[in-house]
């Protein structure tokens, strides 16, 4: 809606509130909901509308995608890899789905995977496809990566340095 492309989260949460009130069975309105409440960094709350979509039907790729993007910002990268593997295999060419699983493998240290999947997407959004530029950017990323396997280790643990994983 206008209050979510403005950054009027509240207003958009609001909005949505009364939707999904409205029409408890109008998936779309829970989904937009779930992701103003994890730009609000409620996960717990994104996480409960996804879940419940998913339990009204579970061939909702937007939810499954969604819900992996909610468990990688939580921190559950095992989790988020399944519901981006689910939606994919649910349609092959979701855009968000091979960003984002992009984005995890190369935060895994899956270089290669990761030039794949932004590959993938590039091909899906086109020519014409707006996020194009930012995309090819982090695919340049990968395979710089890829072609460094010391780069792409350096870069991996310091990115769970950063999410705090003491394993690193």
């Amino acid at each position: 809606g206008v209050h979510w492309e403005r950054g009027e989260l509240d207003a958009a949460l609001q909005d949505l509130d009364a939707a999904v009130k409205s029409d408890p069975s109008r998936l779309s309105a829970r989904v937009m909901r779930a992701n103003v409440r994890r730009e609000q960094h409620d996960l717990e709350g994104a996480l409960g509308d996804l879940n419940e979509v998913l339990r009204i039907n579970p061939r909702n790729v937007a939810a499954l995608s969604d819900r992996g993007l909610a468990h990688m910002t939580r921190g559950d990268l095992t989790q988020a890899a399944a519901d981006f593997d689910g939606a994919l295999a649910l349609d092959p060419r979701d855009i968000p789905s091979l960003v984002n699983r992009g984005r995890l493998r190369l935060e895994l240290g899956n270089a290669k995977g990761a030039v794949r999947d932004f590959t993938a997407a590039l091909a899906a959004g086109g020519a014409g496809w707006e996020h194009r530029d930012r995309i090819d950017g982090e695919l340049r990323e990968a395979k710089a990566e890829a072609a460094t396997p010391w780069l792409g280790l350096f870069k991996s643990g310091a990115r769970a340095l950063r999410r705090g994983d003491s394993k690193a």
